[in-house]
């Protein structure tokens, strides 16, 4: 509608096409999770090594801490990743915007992940508790990110209420590749072989993730460039 182009949404999006959105989307998505994957994943395997002489109290606290911080970072990795591919089509994204809102989600997403496990741990729970926690939490860990980039998001587009669903989706799908990576690794094996496993799955989840949020990016661009020019 014409009425967009003098207000609302519409001067928000770059006359510039969508064509290799989709790639370069699923790259940066991708290359943002390997590097930002790994700070928590050699922090982990460091911890294996550095709680082993502490109580399960401590231990746990330790991990989470240590472990919350360095997901920080991997926020950090993705969102400004994410950004740099963003800003092409929607030029009035700021980055400190859009990577601090992916850095805090990130922070409470680790945060939510390594809670079951602190206070498992910690307190000497069992499996049950365990379980229920997690039911408890992965909703809340798995909308993180897509709503908190929402915030950022729904300034620039109009549609932009379908991110959440497709990160939700697409962390769903995604986070599955670090539960096997996680698997894979143990004490015995050299430092290299278990960064390296890790940061194999962190880039196996953001390829994921970069796919499935791609699509939807390509589809909300287009769908608004549309609307302007009718």
């Amino acid at each position: 509608m014409m009425s967009q182009l003098s207000g609302g949404y519409g001067p928000r999006i770059a006359p510039s096409p969508t064509g290799g959105l989709f790639w370069r989307w699923v790259l940066a998505t991708t290359l943002g999770e390997m590097l930002g994957f790994f700070a928590p994943v050699l922090a982990g395997v460091l911890l294996i090594q550095a709680v082993a002489s502490l109580d399960r109290p401590s231990a746990a606290l330790l991990t989470f801490c240590v472990l919350v911080a360095a997901g920080s970072l991997e926020g950090i990795a993705l969102g400004y990743a994410q950004w740099r591919v963003l800003r092409s089509v929607l030029p009035r994204i700021g980055w400190r915007a859009w990577t601090g809102a992916t850095a805090l989600a990130a922070v409470l997403a680790w945060s939510l992940g390594m809670l079951p496990n602190a206070i498992t741990d910690g307190a000497g729970l069992g499996a049950t508790f365990m379980v229920l926690a997690w039911v408890a939490v992965a909703p809340l860990l798995l909308l993180s990110i897509g709503v908190a980039q929402w915030f950022v998001l729904r300034r620039h587009l109009s549609r932009a209420a379908l991110w959440v669903p497709a990160n939700a989706l697409g962390w769903t799908l995604g986070v599955g590749a670090t539960f096997v990576g996680a698997a894979l690794i143990n004490e015995t094996m050299p430092l290299w072989m278990a960064v390296s496993i890790g940061v194999a799955s962190g880039i196996a989840m953001g390829f994921v993730v970069g796919c499935i949020t791609g699509w939807t990016l390509i589809r909300m661009v287009r769908g608004q460039l549309a609307a302007t020019i009718e």
